[in-house]
């Protein structure tokens, strides 16, 4: 781990400098004297958007977003996914620079969907978001039984509902039986 912390930091270090010299020696060579520090800077710059692009994409990229499409009375605090389903979640927008992917999914008045497949809302930076405009403030992500699990939560702690994240794998299991009858 150590050899590509050291690895990264040279790079870093090298897409800042290397532009910053080059357009400062092109700037002196094909301006004048005057402009070798602006054609640093602006080289500077250059580089550290490279860097940033290379080393850090997500600077670049707002979070994906789960759009929960919930019944008009939906009441739960939590939309929870489980990995053993027939259901499709459909993916709009891009992954380009300063956009962002949804996922749009339909939630049962429950609050539990059985979907094909998590696909890239299992871990990474996802928020959820009910049509009414809520936002999750939590998620989590467990093994049930074999199934992959992912829990939005959409009110502050403490809610009315028990918090998912903290049952055990017995009780979540019953708890979202209980949810499904």
């Amino acid at each position: 781990m150590q050899g590509l912390a050291i690895a990264i930091g040279l790079g870093c270090l090298l897409m800042l400098l290397v532009p910053s010299a080059a357009l400062a020696l092109l700037a002196r060579r094909f301006i004048g004297p005057g402009y070798t520090i602006a054609g640093a800077l602006v080289g500077f710059a250059i580089g550290a958007v490279a860097m940033m692009a290379t080393f850090f994409e997500s600077t670049f990229s707002p979070p994906l977003t789960l759009a929960a499409q919930t019944p008009a009375d939906f009441a739960h605090e939590w939309v929870v996914l489980v990995a053993d389903g027939a259901t499709e979640i459909t993916w709009t927008g891009s992954s380009l620079p300063f956009t962002s992917r949804t996922a749009h999914v339909k939630v049962p008045a429950s609050g539990v969907v059985h979907v094909k497949t998590l696909g890239d809302i299992d871990g990474g930076d996802i928020n959820g978001r009910l049509p009414r405009g809520a936002m999750s403030v939590g998620r989590g992500t467990v093994n049930l039984g074999g199934k992959r699990v992912v829990m939005f939560c959409f009110v502050p702690w403490p809610g009315k509902e028990p918090d998912l994240g903290q049952l055990t794998e017995n009780e979540l299991a019953a708890r979202l039986a209980e949810l499904e009858r």
